[in-house]
């Protein structure tokens, strides 16, 4: 296809090498690109001249550099490095008219396009961006500007909490619960744990491990979930009945707020008596 690559310059081709059209009109010459085989050909002949003459540039001073002969003085020299920069400038612009008469020709679009040599990192990358398909500028050197790294976000303690039971770290699991404020604003972390449990005896095996203040903390959180409420409701009224006056405390204080709750009353009242495992003392 090559409906439109003459509506787009040489000088244009290069300000879109050297990142410097507008947005708008990078976006519209990355259109073009990707629909006009004759377009990507032109885009890679400027490279391959560009390329052509920076390797032509960087050898000339090299031959200035030699040591001069016997008897020739510094002015000699310098006339010679300048034969030799004019040498290079020359074949770098004929190089430039035979790569830009050669993009000029009809393309055999039925063809892929040839990579370009590969004097530099911005060429192949060219080369691989048309054989893809895709677009990617070459930036002119130095003008890279490397991006920060990013940090590695730290998990969230929900996060944390779940790789260690997709491990089976279930102890490493329960201290990390401990360790977190007791009340409501650890709910979310035991409600986690809870979902992870596959049964009611899972669940009160994994209580009988707790201290009471965090089987209390357990049971405020697994009441919102209907499937652990069989094995929360008759672990808190295990609780309720506990030696310890100040365990049946915090296990009114907990009835008290969940009775507040519709959804929880026939809970509540359906296992007021209920028996079960010894919960643990302290």
């Amino acid at each position: 296809m090559n409906r439109n690559h003459n509506a787009w310059s040489d000088h244009d081709l290069e300000r879109f090498i050297d990142d410097d059209l507008a947005p708008d009109a990078r976006e519209r010459l990355g259109e073009a690109l990707r629909a006009d085989a004759s377009l990507r050909a032109r885009l890679a002949a400027i490279i391959e001249a560009d390329a052509t003459i920076r390797a032509a540039l960087l050898q000339a001073p090299t031959a200035g550099r030699t040591a001069p002969p016997s008897g020739v003085g510094r002015a000699g020299s310098l006339r010679r490095w300048g034969m030799g920069l004019a040498a290079a400038a020359a074949v770098a612009l004929a190089a430039i008219g035979a790569l830009r008469l050669r993009a000029g020709s009809k393309p055999d679009v039925s063809a892929p396009i040839a990579a370009a040599p590969e004097p530099d990192a911005s060429t192949s990358l060219l080369a691989m961006a048309r054989t893809e398909g895709i677009l990617i500028a070459s930036a002119p050197e130095g003008s890279a500007r490397p991006r920060p790294a990013r940090p590695e976000r730290e998990p969230t303690p929900e996060e944390a909490l779940l790789a260690l039971l997709e491990r089976d770290e279930l102890s490493a699991a329960l201290a990390m619960l401990q360790s977190q404020p007791s009340g409501a604003e650890s709910d979310g972390l035991w409600a986690a744990f809870g979902r992870r449990l596959t049964s009611g005896r899972a669940a009160q095996e994994a209580l009988l491990a707790l201290p009471p203040e965090r089987q209390i903390d357990a049971c405020r959180a697994w009441a919102a979930h209907p499937s652990l409420r069989p094995a929360t409701f008759e672990w808190l009224a295990r609780l309720g009945a506990s030696g310890d006056e100040s365990v049946r405390r915090a296990v009114a204080a907990l009835r008290l707020e969940m009775h507040a709750r519709p959804e929880l009353r026939p809970w509540l009242l359906s296992y007021a008596g209920a028996s079960g495992p010894e919960p643990r003392q302290n």
